[in-house]
């Protein structure tokens, strides 16, 4: 039985009887379903965990564009973050978006804005996402992953954007900082990257 035909199944004899009796000879009750749909609620979960979300129009100049404008991940010793949504919107343009791995770091950079979904709430995340870092060693960068890309246009606009989303509805985890997201323009040109992303966190 899958997950949600064990929760379909509880939740329907549970209202009957309290209790029922699984194909594996389990018993369990109404509860055991209302636990598991809570567990499994990813809307629910991100709320309830202080879930951040990260945004930040960036200017790239044409003298890095064919080189590569970098985000970083930063997110401190024994945490773990959890990346529910993540996308770039990017000026219009024919463009690699690819992970690296940078075992040497980087420096510098600025922040994204962070804002707690729940209102009001606190955040739990500490992590944060580093818009323009500069690896210490471009020559040790190593691709680890290509993401999917798609371009809306066939000439270089400055209102029109494409989209490259990755992620997007999909779980991914960070705990360190050396893998950073790599966005390359084809021709060398100023271009506007804008990055969203949401995401919670715990002790890794």
């Amino acid at each position: 039985m899958s997950i949600q035909s064990n929760l379909d199944y509880l939740a329907k004899a549970g209202a009957r009887s309290g209790r029922t009796v699984m194909e594996d000879g389990r018993e369990h009750n109404i509860a055991d379903a209302d636990y598991f749909r809570h567990h499994y609620n990813i809307n629910r979960q991100a709320i309830n965990n202080g879930a951040v979300e990260y945004g930040r129009r960036c200017t790239v100049l044409s003298t890095v564009s064919t080189t590569g404008y970098y985000y970083a991940i930063n997110v401190p010793t024994g945490r773990e973050l959890y990346i529910w949504i993540r996308t770039f919107a990017l000026s219009e343009g024919v463009y690699e978006v690819d992970v690296v791995s940078a075992p040497s770091g980087y420096t510098g950079g600025t922040n994204a804005y962070r804002r707690t979904l729940a209102s009001g709430g606190a955040s739990a995340v500490s992590a944060n996402i580093v818009c323009g870092v500069t690896p210490v060693n471009a020559g040790e960068l190593q691709v680890v992953m290509q993401y999917p890309f798609v371009d809306t246009g066939t000439g270089q606009g400055n209102r029109t954007v494409s989209g490259a989303d990755a992620a997007l509805g999909v779980i991914t985890t960070s705990t360190g900082n050396n893998n950073l997201i790599r966005i390359k323009r084809t021709v060398a040109a100023d271009f506007r990257s804008s990055i969203f992303a949401i995401g919670w966190e715990q002790a890794a």
